[in-house]
């Protein structure tokens, strides 16, 4: 039979790491400077360009951005009205 035996527990990990005074970090790196391959650079803007669900989601972005502007009334017909008085002659010639 086995003997048994106890677990140690680990320390709890923390609920967030917000404390961390470190600044470098990867994200604040733009792509284009972290990858410095002609060729890579080249393939991933042609990924880029020809990526359907990313197109697909600007097409949203766009259909989204056009309903607000129906919804606060930019995109719908104006109507504009005026006024205006003039004057109208007839001239007769009398024989």
């Amino acid at each position: 039979m086995p003997a048994i035996t106890e677990t140690q527990h680990s320390k709890p990990t923390p609920g967030s790491w917000d404390n961390s005074s470190d600044t470098n970090n990867i994200a604040t790196i733009a792509w284009r400077d972290f990858f410095t391959d002609k060729n890579l650079i080249s393939l991933i803007d042609s990924g880029l360009k020809n990526n359907q669900d990313l197109l697909i989601t600007l097409q949203d972005i766009e259909i989204a951005q056009n309903d607000i502007k129906f919804r606060q009334g930019d995109l719908l017909p104006k109507a504009f009205a005026g006024a205006g008085i003039g004057v109208r002659r007839h001239w007769s010639r009398k024989m």
